[in-house]
């Protein structure tokens, strides 16, 4: 994925979504909610969380001074990715995939 001029590695998987609810002190349960109240946060935060779960999985660390609000000012200033990543955050949790259990929810 790309922020800004960098590109990063980011893993949608379960654990994931365990390090976002990590960082969002919420439970999974509350998912549903993060995700239809505030786009804007939900995106980049999803998608730190991605990179941050990339990053462990390989054994690597962050980019050095990365923090979350400098990825998300990064990745959010591109109107155009933040559609694409939405897009694809959706297919990760399964609500794009008629044979999910979370279609149409």
């Amino acid at each position: 994925m790309k922020a800004g001029a960098m590109t990063l590695d980011a893993l949608l998987n379960m654990n994931c979504f365990r390090i976002l609810c990590q960082d969002q002190e919420m439970e999974l349960a509350d998912l549903d909610n993060f995700a239809t109240s505030n786009a804007l946060e939900f995106v980049p935060a999803v998608l730190w969380a991605g990179v941050k779960n990339a990053a462990a999985y390989h054994g690597k660390e962050l980019p050095e001074g990365l923090a979350f609000d400098r990825f998300a000012a990064l990745v959010l200033a591109d109107p155009d990715a933040i559609t694409a990543y939405a897009s694809q955050i959706s297919d990760a949790l399964g609500f794009n995939d008629p044979e999910s259990e979370t279609a149409g929810k």
